[in-house]
């Protein structure tokens, strides 16, 4: 839900904090305009985040839907280099949230706030959600742990209403619950996110995929190995299934880098996670980076017209795979054919017709072996 809560946190109703502010309070009582591009700057996407949302559900509604209420939306971002501290209102920037309808706050020292910096966690740390405006219907804790890596912790949430924890993996997690407006204790303090040491073969891996040259450059650094047997590169085009391309035996030591290239790029986009797997067969996954690459591939033929019997085929930023190149006459009759190996990416390939192909008009196309469709076809002039 990091795209809905991050539209809900437009410039209207943000909180800016200065340099030395990391927590935005919600009941900042002026404005300070210069302060907008830090707060882009400093709570943007790609940080160490978990985002927590109030979900409802009517007795007359089939599934929780997201509440209306701006107040109904919270994270906590996590980084050694935010203050421990809490900067009072007046250092704040922008008007506050509504404070009408359901409200989900995170409460550190008195204070309600929708957004927290704080540093990474410890078994010590915990984080306190307030719950407040319910009304008489069941609702639903939203918790988004994906942006989360941990510093060597496994974020749990706390039910103190139930007496019990729950895990929370590198998925969105769904808590359903039934207030019961006279006892506070249902819904208002119940919940908490409190910290445990991992015990998966590592403490923190850092993914990073960029794309050169139409290549994705895959890398990952990592602290804290220890019995670790391989790291699987996975690999989606919807950022939903993923598949393995290759796998690398772990090196074991304190800090280590690894580097990947995937030259099989298509146009879109392309998800990469790195799977950790332990020894005895345990799993963890590190997050996921994105590239996008550009309807920029192309295959061309040249020269035109042919006059020596060498015809060249140009692939750009083409996916690797096996292709058909075949020349046919007027009557359909394939007079030339030639299977040609793409590695990927920017390469020409020549091929030499055989002699029996007379002067004359022809038709060219370049099919791939993967698909069955023709990815190029043209008419060339032949004139020896």
């Amino acid at each position: 839900m990091k795209k809905v809560l991050l539209l809900l946190l437009s410039v209207s109703t943000l909180a800016v904090f200065a340099a030395s502010a990391k927590s935005i309070v919600r009941n900042t009582p002026k404005v300070n305009k210069a302060r907008v591009s830090q707060l882009k700057k400093n709570w943007g996407t790609g940080l160490n985040e978990i985002y927590f949302q109030l979900n409802y559900k009517q007795t007359t509604d089939v599934s929780y839907q997201p509440s209306s209420s701006q107040s109904a939306y919270s994270k906590v971002v996590f980084d050694n280099a935010y203050s421990s501290d809490i900067i009072g209102p007046e250092d704040q920037g922008l008007p506050p949230f509504g404070m009408g309808g359901e409200q989900l706050t995170i409460l550190q020292m008195g204070n309600y706030l929708s957004i927290q910096g704080r540093q990474l966690p410890t078994t010590m740390d915990t984080i306190q959600l307030d719950i407040q405006g319910l009304s008489a219907v069941d609702y639903q804790l939203q918790i988004d742990p994906t942006g989360f890596t941990g510093n060597g912790m496994v974020a749990f949430l706390y039910d103190a209403y139930l007496k019990k924890a729950i895990a929370l993996s590198d998925t969105i997690y769904y808590y359903n619950f039934v207030p019961t407006l006279a006892n506070a204790a249902t819904y208002q303090d119940r919940f908490t996110i409190i910290f445990k040491k991992s015990t998966l073969p590592i403490t923190n891996i850092y993914l990073s995929a960029v794309l050169k040259d139409g290549e994705a450059s895959i890398n990952w650094k990592t602290i804290g190995e220890s019995n670790v047997a391989r790291y699987d590169i996975e690999k989606s085009t919807d950022g939903n299934t993923f598949h393995t391309i290759n796998s690398i035996s772990a090196k074991n030591a304190f800090a280590a880098s690894y580097t990947y290239t995937d030259v099989n790029i298509l146009s879109g986009n392309s998800y990469y996670r790195i799977k950790v797997v332990s020894n005895k067969g345990e799993v963890t996954y590190s997050k996921v980076s994105t590239i996008t690459k550009s309807n920029t591939s192309s295959v061309g033929i040249y020269p035109n017209p042919l006059i020596n019997n060498v015809v060249n085929v140009k692939f750009t930023d083409a996916a690797s795979g096996k292709y058909l190149l075949s020349v046919i006459n007027s009557l359909g009759q394939r007079m030339f054919s030639k299977e040609i190996q793409h590695s990927g990416g920017t390469a020409s390939y020549s091929s030499t017709l055989n002699n029996n192909v007379a002067n004359g008009m022809y038709k060219v196309s370049v099919v791939s072996a993967t698909t069955g469709k023709a990815v190029y076809e043209t008419n060339i002039l032949i004139a020896k």
